[in-house]
C-alpha cells in the first residue's frame, strides 16, 4: 500500500507544480501578439515592431559611403512609437590597422560624424536617434549621438554642415531619444 500512496503523492505534487508553473508563466511572462514586448515603466509594457527589410536595405545603402563602417544595427527606440535607433561602428585606423596621428583621427571622425548624421536623417524612415561609435584597431576612441529633433535644430543653425563642431559646443543631453546630442572623441596627444 505504501507504494501506491507514494505514487499518488508524487503525482499530486507534479500536478501542483505544473499548475503553479503555468500560472506564474502567464503572470510573469504575459503572452504577446507576436511583437516583441519592451518594458516601459512600473510593470507596463509596449510593443515595438522590428524594422522592415526595406528599411534595413535603405539605411544600408545610404551609409555605404561611410568609410570604415563595419557594423550597423537598427533597433526599436523602446518608446512604443514605431521609430528606430540607427547605431553604427566605424574603424578609423590607418592602413593595416595602423593607429593614425591624433589630429588625423580627429579630423576623420568629425568628417564622418557630419556624413553619418546627414545620410541617416536625409532618409524618410522613422528614425528617432542615430549613434556612431569610432574604434582604432578595436579600441574605442569616440562616439556621437544625435536625436532627430536635435539634428533638425542643429542642422538649421549650422548651415555650413559642420555638425561635429556644433555638437562639441552644445550641452550634452541624453534624456530623450529624439533630443539626445553628444560628441566625445579621444583627447589629442
Amino acid at each position: 500500500m505504501s507504494g501506491k500512496s507514494v505514487w499518488w503523492g508524487a503525482t499530486a505534487l507534479a500536478v501542483a507544480l505544473l499548475a503553479g508553473y503555468a500560472l506564474t508563466q502567464n503572470r510573469l511572462l504575459p503572452r504577446t501578439n507576436g511583437a516583441s514586448s519592451v518594458p516601459v515603466a512600473a510593470g507596463r509594457t509596449t510593443a515595438d515592431t522590428a524594422p522592415t527589410d526595406a528599411m534595413v536595405n535603405t539605411v544600408t545603402s545610404a551609409l555605404a559611403n561611410v568609410s570604415g563602417l563595419y557594423d550597423m544595427a537598427i533597433l526599436p527606440d523602446g518608446l512604443g512609437d514605431n521609430r528606430f535607433v540607427v547605431s553604427a561602428m566605424v574603424d578609423v585606423s590607418g592602413q593595416n590597422g595602423a593607429i593614425p596621428p591624433s589630429g588625423t583621427a580627429d579630423t576623420a571622425m568629425r568628417s564622418l560624424v557630419n556624413a553619418f548624421f546627414r545620410d541617416v536623417y536625409s532618409l524618410s524612415e522613422p528614425i528617432s536617434e542615430a549613434e556612431i561609435t569610432f574604434t582604432e584597431d578595436g579600441t574605442l576612441v569616440g562616439t556621437a549621438g544625435l536625436g532627430k529633433d536635435a539634428y533638425d535644430s542643429l542642422a538649421t543653425s549650422t548651415m555650413n554642415g559642420d555638425l561635429a563642431s556644433a555638437l562639441a559646443s552644445s550641452p550634452q543631453r541624453d534624456a530623450s531619444s529624439a533630443n539626445e546630442e553628444w560628441l566625445e572623441l579621444k583627447p589629442e596627444n
